[in-house]
């Protein structure tokens, strides 16, 4: 099991990924059918579990995120099936969801339900856990690209219990973000308490630094115009109608689109209108992440 560990770790090591051993505990972990915390009471591989290990190893090398080889990604609270055609949730957009519910708390009367929405909701990993983790929720998610929302019903059903015993509902609508408010959401203009997106973000001329984005996440995902900020804009007009005054809008962005960048999402916010109190918030890493902003509350 060690030679196998550090010849894996090697290759990932040769070719950049910068969790080698990490990642190698991993993946032998599911081979082996275990915990990490188990790997140490192993001593021997079986040839069929050392097979699997072997075609695990050799996606990864060929830069296959983590969770696509595995087929799941740990999200929060859950953990959600993932594959071709979604893109891979990632602890940074858990922060949105600490934003969401801590707005959520501070709002809410007793035993009063929201209503939050999730603007290209992908995997449905963020949607599904606002509506466990805010509890009498009423959350929809809207995605447009065919196979991410088919994931997204998937994680969807996957949950369905727990959403219900949270007090919660789930709807998640397949539509184009652009112009949703007139369509796929005009039933909700005005009644919304939270919009959170994780929208495509990554300007069309830029190379993203990890391979294995461009490698194996769905463009869709990702390219956001020539500024980065086609998807953008679409969410801050529909966060505009949708949200109640006072109502919260949360998006995420690049490390490169904060208060200081060229082309900057809280600026953009502000230029757009009908918001106020515009923030920009750092990730774990002390990088520029999401940008939080509430519905002018002078129209009350």
């Amino acid at each position: 099991m060690r030679d196998l560990l550090a010849s894996a770790a090697a290759r990932f090591e040769a070719v950049g990924i910068e969790t080698p051993r990490v990642d190698a505990e991993l993946l032998l972990c599911e081979a082996l059918g275990i915990s990490r915390g188990q790997l140490l009471l192993i001593e021997n591989v079986s040839d069929e579990q050392r097979a699997a290990f072997e075609a695990f190893v050799l996606k990864r090398e060929q830069r296959m995120p983590l969770q696509h080889v595995v087929g799941r990604a740990a999200f929060r609270r859950i953990e959600v099936e993932i594959g071709p055609g979604v893109l891979t949730p990632r602890p940074e957009t858990e922060l949105l969801v600490d934003a969401a519910l801590k707005h959520v708390a501070s709002r809410r009367g007793a035993g009063e339900r929201v209503q939050i929405v999730d603007l290209c909701s992908g995997s449905a990993a963020m949607t599904v856990s606002l509506a466990i983790e805010a509890g009498d929720a009423d959350v929809v998610g809207l995605e447009f690209v065919a196979p991410a929302y088919e994931w997204g019903r998937r994680t969807g059903e996957s949950f369905a219990v727990a959403i219900a015993a949270a007090g919660s509902t789930l709807d998640l609508r397949r539509g184009d973000v652009v112009g949703c408010e007139a369509r796929e959401l005009a039933d909700l203009v005005g009644r919304v308490d939270v919009v959170v997106s994780n929208p495509p973000y990554i300007p069309t001329w830029a190379v993203p630094r990890d391979p294995e984005v461009p490698l194996h996440e769905p463009a869709e995902a990702l390219y956001g115009g020539e500024d980065g900020m086609q998807f953008v804009d679409a969410v801050v007009a529909a966060g505009r109608a949708l949200l109640k005054p006072g109502g919260l809008l949360v998006i995420e962005h690049g490390d490169l689109q904060g208060e200081a960048g060229e082309v900057s999402v809280p600026r953009r916010v502000r230029e757009l209108g009908g918001f106020e109190e515009v923030a920009d918030h750092f990730d774990l890493a002390r990088r520029p992440r999401y940008t939080t902003a509430l519905r002018d509350s002078s129209l009350l």
